[in-house]
């Protein structure tokens, strides 16, 4: 019996030594790092056991790339997108060309024409800048915004003139078009955030040096086009202005809108074919065309100031002068492209 009562000691003072020991060892170390586990005690008053920061930091990192997967656009939405976008360049192309051929039908007088001519062929090289993903230059970004204005304008002469509902609906289907153009040249396909007031500051800048500096012939004479339309242009505006302020015939002042709108566009055309010709690249296919459209307008400026009918906003000579400098350059660009 005695035998039984020792063992029984022995083995309860080798438990209770086994526990001082290991509470021991545990409060000498209040910071106990598994290595090859994903749990640690940080301290002996810890109830639950925290995971590692590691693994909070890829969870996180999980979280933002599965933020940034749902914004990804798709294929078929881009896909959208262009689509849209050409089909209005088309709608305004086909506008232009039948208002064209309507209205010189009627009057007979190539100068009122010439708006939707020219707004038609910038269209169509705004169409080929889509197709062929170039919206981003700042070529094609200068004529969206150049088209954006000449919808406007045309929008106020329509009202002015008292003209059918659906002429108002082209010109705004065709200013939101032209600002979705300049939207994705401006942020891709995708609309990337991109500062708008921040490229159209940087835009500003660059024309104005654009404007002061002149390094071969032609360079001057589209510089000598771009002043000769802008001043038109400011004088048309200062016409209109006095208009309102006296009360003119809406229709009067619509007409005087149109002029208006032909004196923009050409104007943003010549200034754009200078800067084409600062940086040498008038054998490109959209500054032929755009030669090419502009030796049609002043041709047809010329013929009429001969004529003496109608109205004909430049002497013969200077539209004569600008009709062979920009017809020269779009024959020439064309010979050197094909030789």
């Amino acid at each position: 019996m005695s035998i039984h009562l020792l063992r029984l000691f022995l083995l309860f003072c080798g438990a209770q030594s086994f526990t001082l020991q290991t509470a021991h060892t545990i409060t000498a170390t209040p910071k106990l790092a598994a290595t090859n586990h994903a749990w640690q005690i940080h301290s002996p008053t810890n109830s639950f056991p925290r995971r590692p920061t590691s693994v909070y930091s890829k969870m996180a990192e999980d979280a933002k790339v599965g933020s940034k997967s749902k914004k990804v656009v798709t294929p078929e939405k881009i896909a959208g997108r262009k689509k849209r976008l050409k089909t209005v360049y088309k709608l305004v192309i086909a506008k232009t060309g039948i208002l064209s051929a309507v209205i010189y039908a009627k009057c007979s007088n190539p100068f009122y024409t010439m708006g939707f001519v020219l707004a038609g062929g910038v269209s169509y090289i705004l169409l080929g800048a889509a197709v062929n993903n170039r919206l981003s230059s700042d070529t094609y970004k200068r004529l969206n915004l150049g088209l954006f204005t000449y919808g406007l304008f045309a929008l106020f002469a329509g009202n002015f003139m008292k003209f059918p509902k659906i002429w108002s609906a082209a010109c705004i289907i065709t200013m939101i078009n032209s600002i979705k153009g300049y939207g994705y040249g401006l942020k891709g396909w995708e609309l990337k955030p991109t500062c708008a007031k921040e490229d159209f500051l940087n835009g500003i800048k660059s024309n104005t040096k654009t404007l002061l500096k002149i390094p071969n012939l032609n360079s001057a004479g589209y510089l000598a086009g771009t002043i000769t339309l802008a001043t038109l242009l400011f004088t048309k505006c200062r016409e209109i202005i006095n208009a309102i302020q006296s009360s003119t015939d809406t229709y009067m002042m619509g007409e005087s809108l149109f002029r208006l709108s032909i004196f923009y566009i050409l104007t943003l055309i010549m200034f754009t074919l200078k800067d084409a010709s600062d940086r040498n690249r008038l054998e490109g296919t959209t500054f032929i065309e755009l030669n090419a459209m502009t030796s049609v307008s002043f041709a047809a400026w010329a013929l009429e100031g001969y004529r003496n009918t109608g109205f004909v906003p430049l002497h013969a000579g200077a539209s004569v002068f600008f009709s062979i400098l920009s017809g020269f350059n779009a024959l020439s660009s064309t010979l050197k492209k094909k030789a």
